[in-house]
């Protein structure tokens, strides 16, 4: 958020907020809190990014425990909000608060610096003495620590100013380095500095039109129209403004990282399968062994004949016949001889080695083609960034197993009920294991042949044979959550769940199967199974 925001902010929360009792505190994650007042909530995000303060509509949330929540339950939780003000120039935003019980009247201050990763949210008393921090910093040695009972101090001030006139746009470098203005204002006014004097004077008496302009290819939030910018979406708060810009950055750093993460997973493809071509070419070099066996052996049958190198006549024992062969001229036949066997025993000691490594890089490249078509399903930033450290983690960090990771995983199975059968559908690697793994003996499991895709399971545990219609349904499914569901046709195996089973030693979602059938599915059955995935309700387990 900008300074121009933050002051739309405060006039609409001193509107809308004002004089309104705080009725509970909600805090969802470490850095992000809810206050709940009469008729809306507080939002306050201080993550790196995204960073915000909005009004919201009342709506059920989980609240989790944290230290900085029970400090804010322990002095807010009743207090009625009094103002709302914005440090000149700053992006730091102050809450006043306070109560009357009898005699005793207290007063506290929530100041909300809004500052990129710097962002932090401060809980002080009425002598502006800090009493809690969202992001303590006991550092006494920074430029400003913040110390619980110590007094709060303001973030080192940049110095900005907010511009008198366009001829503080004259200069673009300077005007980034002076003025308050974010630096896509500052360069639009760089470029049409005659729209300035009403940009102020709008803000002067408050008149805001929110909305979302185009400056040349880049969409902005304006608190304030502009006359040569391109308005493409408009609002009735800052609030709705905002968050529709946040939650639009957020999506955008989520397709930027999964962008990543699929590249990341390609080129790793590409060097499996490079080494795995490596592996190959040592592995037909075994192929000669053979011939340097019978070279060999002939050579030590025929060693008290052999003086030198050269092109020399050796007989062969076994098949009673005269061989010639052509030795090295600059080392003696048996030093030859035993050159050759050292070699030979290499090679037979290598061999259980590279057919562990090729098959080793088979089942990676498997893995990752998996995990690059279910990229598509990962949802949320924290997913995407969760997958890339687990395919790719950093060398001398390991990460810490939690309950965290595994609810992921498990947000990844899809299940669904078609003419009271349930279908369980797997969209990770981890998933499909938790689906086919996790199914009865007798129930029908389906996969699109020699494809990435999905698990699918029929349950049918204690019912009835399944129908034509619920195993093509099942079948559909498995060819729709497929890499190639863009095709018209593609062939689906099914076969029971006793006959799959996973390779030792092989990755999440690896498996061979026996005693399978194929289904030829076509395109009609996949907008069927697209079909019913939009109209059912679907539960998440």
């Amino acid at each position: 958020m900008d300074y121009p925001s933050l002051v739309a902010l405060a006039e609409d929360i001193a509107a809308r907020a004002g004089r309104t009792r705080v009725r509970d505190i909600i805090m969802v994650d470490w850095h992000q809190l809810f206050l709940r007042l009469d008729d809306v909530d507080v939002q306050i995000s201080a993550h790196s990014h995204p960073n915000f303060m909005v009004l919201v509509p009342h709506s059920p949330r989980t609240s989790r425990e944290y230290p900085f929540a029970r400090a804010l339950e322990t002095h807010l939780k009743g207090t009625y909000l009094l103002r709302c003000s914005v440090r000149e120039h700053e992006r730091i935003l102050r809450l006043s608060f306070g109560s009357v019980q009898g005699q005793i009247k207290r007063k506290f201050h929530l100041v909300v610096e809004i500052m990129g990763r710097h962002s932090n949210v401060i809980l002080l008393d009425e002598d502006k003495l800090v009493l809690a921090a969202l992001k303590e910093n006991w550092d006494v040695s920074t430029a400003r620590p913040l110390l619980t009972g110590q007094p709060y101090q303001f973030p080192p001030s940049q110095g900005r100013r907010f511009p008198d006139s366009p001829e503080d746009f004259r200069d673009g470098a300077v005007a980034r380095r002076e003025l308050c203005f974010p630096p896509w204002l500052i360069d639009y006014f760089c470029r049409y500095p005659e729209d300035f004097p009403a940009y102020r004077d709008a803000l002067e008496r408050r008149q805001f039109d929110f909305a979302r302009v185009d400056t040349g290819g880049k969409l902005w939030a304006s608190v304030v129209s502009l006359p040569h910018a391109r308005t493409v979406e408009t609002f009735d708060s800052v609030s709705a403004m905002v968050l529709g810009s946040a939650v639009e950055r957020e999506e955008s750093a989520l397709e930027r990282r999964r962008r990543r993460l699929v590249r990341r997973m390609e080129d790793a493809i590409v060097a499996q399968q490079a080494k795995m071509e490596l592996l190959r070419r040592q592995l037909e070099q075994h192929g000669d062994t053979g011939a340097l066996q019978r070279e060999a052996q002939l050579i030590k049958d025929n060693l008290h004949r052999l003086r030198g190198g050269g092109r020399v006549r050796c007989h062969d024992y076994v098949h009673n016949t005269d061989v010639e062969l052509e030795l090295p001229r600059d080392i003696l036949p048996r030093v030859y001889m035993e050159k050759l066997f050292r070699r030979i025993r290499k090679y037979h000691l290598s061999l259980p080695h590279l057919q562990r490594q090729l098959e080793k890089c088979k089942n990676s490249v498997t893995y990752l083609e998996q995990e690059r078509y279910y990229a598509s399903y990962l949802q949320s930033l924290e997913e995407v960034l969760h997958k890339e450290r687990e395919l790719f983690p950093r060398r001398g960090v390991t990460e810490r197993p939690g309950k965290r990771s595994v609810s992921r995983e498990r947000e990844r199975v899809k299940k669904l009920d078609f003419r009271g059968y349930l279908l369980y559908v797997g969209l990770s690697s981890a998933a499909n294991e938790k689906v086919t793994f996790g199914a009865r003996p007798d129930d029908w499991w389906f996969h699109a042949k020699d494809i990435p895709g999905a698990h699918v399971v029929l349950a049918c545990h204690n019912r009835p044979a399944p129908d034509e219609e619920s195993m093509a349904m099942a079948a559909a499914l498995a060819a729709f959550f497929c890499r190639n569901s863009s095709e018209d046709k593609v062939s689906v195996d099914y076969t029971q769940r006793k006959h799959v089973r996973k390779p030792a030693g092989t990755p999440p979602g690896t498996v061979y199967y026996t005693h399978f059938k194929t289904l030829l599915v076509g395109r009609e059955q996949m907008d069927a199974a697209r079909r019913f995935l939009e109209s059912s309700s679907e539960t998440v387990s």
